[in-house]
């Protein structure tokens, strides 16, 4: 989800699955979860409140998602907490940041790849699709930045390369 949307670990802990519509294939923030289990009516900035269009990869995984929680919910019985998250424990509990943390530096390790932050999935989301040339407007909406300038500053580093395709496009275009 960090990696495809560009969503921070707060927003993708507070997803429930009436945030997601598989059918249309976008997810609706409008949540976070701070590092307890405390939802959060709206996000860290409004411009946070978004929708974001699915891969079909991603909704394939969700849908896998979703057969998962309910195997977990039959076999936990009267012990699950339905309380409709995407991320949650075997009993339907959202987890707490620290957990996801730790999860997530497990499967690092595991991979066998090396330590970065989970945040940084979400940089790497937006350095991808602007180095992909997709517009930074986009962008900025895929992340929940508040403005487009938040977006440019942040991703500033790209903007040699970038330059340099656009010399060569304009240069094939007046061919």
């Amino acid at each position: 989800m960090a990696i495809h949307c560009g969503m921070r670990m707060g927003e993708i802990r507070a997803l429930r699955f009436s945030d997601i519509d598989l059918k249309r294939g976008i997810i609706s923030v409008r949540h976070i979860m701070d590092s307890e289990r405390n939802l959060q009516i709206g996000t860290k900035t409004n411009a946070g409140n978004r929708s974001i269009s699915l891969s079909p990869l991603l909704i394939n995984e969700l849908i896998k998602r979703v057969k998962i929680i309910a195997k977990e919910r039959e076999a936990a019985g009267d012990n699950y907490q339905d309380l409709g998250f995407l991320v949650c424990t075997k009993i339907g509990k959202p987890y707490l940041k620290k957990n996801c943390r730790d999860i997530w530096i497990r499967l690092l390790e595991k991979t066998g790849l090396r330590q970065i932050l989970f945040h940084d999935l979400r940089h790497t989301c937006a350095s991808l699709l602007l180095t992909l040339g997709i517009h930074p407007k986009v962008v900025q909406e895929r992340l929940g930045h508040s403005s487009v300038q938040i977006t440019l500053d942040t991703y500033s580093h790209l903007a040699p390369n970038m330059q340099q395709e656009a010399a060569n496009a304009l240069q094939n275009l007046l061919e």
